[in-house]
């Protein structure tokens, strides 16, 4: 996992989430990126840290996830996960855009995009 930047210093999008098998470890590398001064490579448990992250929390995020495919009943979860485990743990409000396609590079990837605005004292007080 690793953070974007976006066209507002308000918004960032978190990158690669998919590679992490649990909510709770996607969780704990979005603190370690962005509260402890480490860049968390995309690979899940891989910390580079040559560089420093921003070690503050921003006001929004982004997240996307692959919901569904056209051609097979599979639903991956990691995204939707992910946003129940935010809102399980009271680390913020989330809300999820409607699912549609990925007309320009994956035209049979369902792809749902979702906004969180961090609790900011629930999330410092996980590290």
């Amino acid at each position: 996992m690793y953070l974007e930047e976006t066209g507002c210093c308000a918004v960032q999008e978190i990158v690669h989430l998919k590679e992490h098998k649990t909510s709770e470890d996607a969780m704990k590398a979005f603190c370690e990126v962005t509260l402890l001064y480490r860049d968390y490579d995309w690979n899940p448990g891989v910390y580079n840290t040559s560089y420093f992250s921003r070690a503050k929390l921003h006001g929004h995020y982004t997240f996307t996830g692959v919901v569904g495919y056209k051609t097979t009943k599979v639903k991956p979860k990691y995204a939707p996960n992910f946003a129940a485990f935010i809102k399980k743990h009271q680390l913020g409000a989330v809300v999820a855009g409607k699912p549609g396609f990925n007309r320009t590079n994956h035209p049979t990837h369902l792809v749902q995009i979702y906004v969180w605005t961090p609790n900011q004292v629930k999330v410092k007080g996980l590290v």
